[in-house]
């Protein structure tokens, strides 16, 4: 497969000539970071990376590492070295950028023979709300990383051109294996008052409080905000939104921070809508996989 290259799903799963063979061609250990069952778009890609791998003939299997990552601990970083060694040496190694952008090079030396392959979400140097110093730090750790990857899958084109301006990878070393949708039904909505759901964990680079305030104008108008996400990502930033909610005459009341949502009863109404021929590419997918999978495939020496 060309480096650099932009794969999407087509509407009809087209399986790459050199994965429709029978039986797997070759055998991948994802390496993901804390609970793979987390609610967050990060974790529900890795998921479908994982379930669709076999689909093309890749056996991938999760390997779990310790759950502290960027920031882990040396006991930490000595079961993460036991669990990455202890991968054979003929199994395509994935691991996640959320761990891969600091592993201690000490430990990439080790695992220099294996094939590598790092799924980079997004840089870890460009989360908001870091000092300046912990922003040098991860730049400089990634940047090394990175050198050591046989090649680099990104979610999207903005991280490919990342990636090669200010992270020196080649880019015919990168994939771009870009989200998808399933098909799904639409929601018919809930009637009054309006019903505002924003989805993702709470977070300076999610950016909850500019939606807050933004919605301060609208104090005359009928509408409820609930901010659906995880709350253990960033302590700060949860107190600082709720007491931004909290001490705001008009939006008590009308806002709440929840991990979890329970639509009702209206929102699971749904209707069928088509979708437009432009949306079509990956209808079905949810991840570019089989751009994804010739990555794999290629780096084990699959010819």
């Amino acid at each position: 497969m060309p480096g650099g290259s932009i794969l999407r799903e087509p509407r009809h799963r087209r399986i790459p000539p050199i994965l429709d063979q029978s039986p797997t061609l070759t055998d991948a250990v994802f390496a993901i970071p804390g609970d793979l069952a987390t609610p967050t778009g990060g974790y529900g890609y890795d998921r479908r990376v994982l379930e669709l791998m076999t689909s093309y003939g890749i056996g991938a299997r999760a390997l779990t590492l310790p759950a502290s990552f960027p920031s882990p601990s040396s006991a930490d970083l000595a079961e993460t070295e036991r669990l990455l060694t202890g991968v054979k040496p003929d199994t395509v190694l994935m691991v996640d950028g959320l761990a891969f952008a600091v592993l201690p090079d000490s430990l990439l030396q080790r695992l220099a023979s294996k094939r590598i392959i790092a799924l980079v979400h997004h840089p870890l140097c460009l989360e908001s709300g870091l000092d300046a110093a912990r922003r040098v730090a991860l730049k400089a750790s990634e940047t090394a990383a990175l050198r050591y990857a046989h090649h680099v899958i990104v979610t999207s084109r903005a991280t490919l051109r990342t990636l090669v301006a200010d992270f020196g990878v080649p880019e015919k070393r990168i994939t771009v294996a870009e989200p998808g949708t399933d098909p799904a039904l639409r929601a018919s909505g809930t009637g009054t008052p309006l019903q505002l759901l924003a989805v993702g964990a709470v977070s300076p680079r999610k950016a909850y409080d500019v939606l807050v305030t933004a919605l301060e104008p609208l104090a005359d108008l009928d509408w409820r905000l609930t901010i659906a996400g995880a709350l253990d990502r960033n302590a700060k930033a949860v107190a600082a939104l709720q007491s931004q909610i909290a001490h705001s005459p008009r939006r008590t009341g009308r806002c709440a921070v929840r991990r979890y949502v329970r639509l009702p009863a209206g929102a699971r109404r749904t209707l069928t809508r088509r979708q437009p021929a432009s949306a079509r590419s990956t209808r079905g997918r949810s991840v570019g996989a089989g751009a994804m999978a010739s990555a794999v495939a290629n780096s084990s020496g699959v010819p």
